[in-house]
Order: structure tokens, then sequence, then C-alpha cells
């Protein structure tokens, strides 16, 4: 399910309906790899649907995007070691606390799009289940490496699905050519984003985000510099973007927020 916020395109499932399960472009995720994503399932008279993805930082918390956790239900729990949303062997956890970072803005296309989100009984971190190292405050990322996303989200504008967590690498963009391209694709966002987002392509299409990865990690060389918030253009479609809240930007709200220690790289 699309939300459309004026022109903004969120990756967010938002109802209680078909599952979206997988990234566009991706390949099958190995058990392990990431062992610090969250699927955050809603279970609703026997069916198990996608919310939005996270990612661990702490024994009791993860982080999401705002726009995921405005629609929280009590439906909703954190499941934690899996790649196959269908597999049984998962630490699932009740959702108990969150808190949305006070300089949100829904409008214009999702301005500090990112919270955390605590969880009991907390996580027991094993080999299969583990915290995401973060950056420092207002580390940038390295452009000239590429960056990995990983979900369950749909892999494609009309909703297919598969129920396998899939990786892809994707190239960043400059902030500055960032910005041209989402003023340029809606002229009534003026907005200055002051390099708290993330930016990924490829222009060419392919590659990325789709309905359901919202909240999810985006990371390089195993760290978590990116939450999945909005795009342009739907999924992966040719001349399109897809843009993250940078952690580095919000890593001391994080950290003063929660009541555990962040693992710094």
């Amino acid at each position: 399910m699309i939300l459309l916020t004026l022109l903004v395109c969120s990756f967010a499932a938002l109802v209680l309906g078909k599952p979206n399960l997988g990234v566009v472009g991706g390949v099958d995720a190995v058990k392990g790899e990431f062992p610090y994503i969250v699927a955050q399932l809603a279970t609703n008279e026997g069916h198990v649907d996608l919310h939005c993805g996270g990612t661990i930082v702490a024994k009791s918390w993860f982080v999401t995007a705002s726009h995921c956790v405005e629609i929280m239900s009590p439906l909703i729990t954190a499941n934690a070691g899996i790649i196959d949303l269908n597999e049984n062997d998962v630490q699932q956890r009740r959702i108990v606390n969150y808190t949305i970072n006070p300089n949100y803005k829904r409008n214009p296309d999702l301005v500090g799009d990112i919270a955390v989100v605590k969880v009991e009984p907390p996580f027991e971190f094993n080999e299969f289940v583990q915290p995401a190292k973060v950056p420092k405050r207002d580390a940038d990322p390295d452009l000239s490496k590429s960056v990995t996303l990983a979900g369950w989200g749909n892999v494609d504008d009309a909703g297919d699905q598969g129920n396998i967590l899939q990786k892809v690498q994707l190239p960043l963009i400059k902030y500055d050519a960032c910005m041209d391209i989402v003023r340029k694709w809606n002229p009534y966002n003026t907005y200055e984003y002051n390099h708290t987002e993330v930016c990924t392509g490829p222009i060419s299409g392919g590659r990325g985000p789709c309905h359901g990865d919202s909240g999810g990690p985006l990371t390089q060389d195993g760290v978590l510099i990116g939450v999945v918030s909005w795009g342009t253009n739907g999924c992966a479609n040719i001349g399109s973007i897809a843009l993250y809240a940078k952690v580095s930007s919000f890593i001391n709200w994080i950290e003063d927020t929660i009541d555990e220690e962040l693992t710094f790289a």
C-alpha cells in the first residue's frame, strides 16, 4: 500500500493486507548476514503482514522510521534473527514504547524521519541477533563506496513479493545533487534538510527500496548510516532516487533517548 503525502512516496506497508516482502533488484541474504535487522510484523486473524523494517542498536531498542510508528498497532511485534518471514526460529518481542524524533515533519517530504522503539523482553544476542554499529556525530559516508540495503519490501510497484530477506548494493548520490532532483520532482518542496538525509540511486533505476522497506537499514562497511524513509517516482524506476534519515545527524538524540549504550564504529 502506498502512502501519498503531497507527492511523497514512503516505503511503508500501511495496512494489514498482503505482506510486502523484498527490495527491488536484490538477491537473497544469508542467515546471520544482517543480524541487526528487525521485521515489524502484524498478526491479524491468523494473517501475518509486514509493517516496516528496523535496526537493532541495543538489547532493548531498535531504530526505525518515524512514519512507521505513527501508525503503531498493538498487533505489531519486532522479529529478529530471521531471513525467512515464515521460519519459526525467531526472537519475537513486544513493542512497549517508542519515541519519534522531535524534528520530525511529515510535510514536506518526511523530514527527520527517524524513531527509536523499545521492546520487551530484551533481545538475546547470539550469532544471528546483534546490534548494528553506528557512526559518530555528523560522520559522512564515503561517496566513493557503495552501500547496502536490506529488507523484505516489495520487489516492484506492482506488489510482487517473496518471503526471503533481500540485499542490494546501491550508489550514493551527493547531497546537493539529491536535493536538486527532489525539487525538480516536487517543486512545492522548498525545505532545506540541512544535510540530515542520505540519498541513493541509481538514476537508471532497477535497484532500491520499495513498499515495506521503510525503517530498515542502509549500511556501509557494516555501519548503519541510513534509515529507509521515502523516494521519488515509485520504486527504483528510471529517474527515481531514495532518501534515508542520516543516522549520524541524529546519533546524539538516539544516545540521549535510549537507556543503553550504543556500539560505535
